[in-house]
């Protein structure tokens, strides 16, 4: 990913730089960065649940069996609302040259890179952005919220003693459960 697009953020400013094979691009970069992001957190969301409801069908009820399924409808909800949003703040990411003017005075003296179109500042003054960023944070909070419960009623059902499975079949499903959690940490 690096070859193609390496983003560079230059703290305390909220500016993001792009270097790469597709660096003329830097708004459609992030833009597809952060579909991807949405559709790998969608597939972990669905595989986790999936194997969630496959366990739930050999034990009893659990408690917070239902709390993944509301933490995903949230997930999905914020990332539509994010998916939208990405579209209305491409605007305010492109031609950026007064916004930089009047960030440099804010922050001082810029480097001569800043001021080429591979760099764009995060628009932190606009309604439209900030709510953006907020529901980019509650779709990640969400997706991370319902992985983590479905991974903890499926260990909680696979060690339960009413568990109406194998001994061999529960240690086979802990293994998946086990893979597909580090499968899912290990694509964050």
């Amino acid at each position: 990913m690096g070859v193609f697009w390496r983003a560079r953020i230059a703290l305390p400013v909220p500016i993001i730089c792009s270097f790469g094979l597709s660096s003329e691009y830097p708004v459609e970069n992030l833009t597809i960065f952060i579909y991807f992001l949405i559709l790998t957190g969608v597939s972990a969301v669905s595989i986790l649940i999936h194997r969630m409801t496959a366990v739930i069908l050999y034990a009893d009820r659990n408690r917070f069996q239902n709390l993944p399924t509301y933490f995903r409808y949230i997930f999905y909800f914020f990332a539509f609302l994010t998916v939208i949003f990405t579209f209305v703040t491409r605007s305010e990411l492109y031609s950026q040259h007064e916004y930089k003017l009047k960030m440099q005075e804010k922050y001082g003296t810029f480097p001569d890179y800043f001021w080429c179109q591979n760099c764009f500042f995060m628009v932190f003054d606009t309604i439209t952005f900030t709510l953006y960023f907020i529901f980019g944070y509650i779709t990640l909070t969400s997706a991370v919220l319902s992985a983590a419960f479905s991974a903890f009623v499926t260990s909680a059902i696979l060690h339960s003693s009413t568990l109406r499975l194998s001994r061999k079949t529960a240690a086979n499903q802990r293994n998946v459960l086990y893979s597909l959690i580090a499968a899912a940490i290990a694509l964050c």
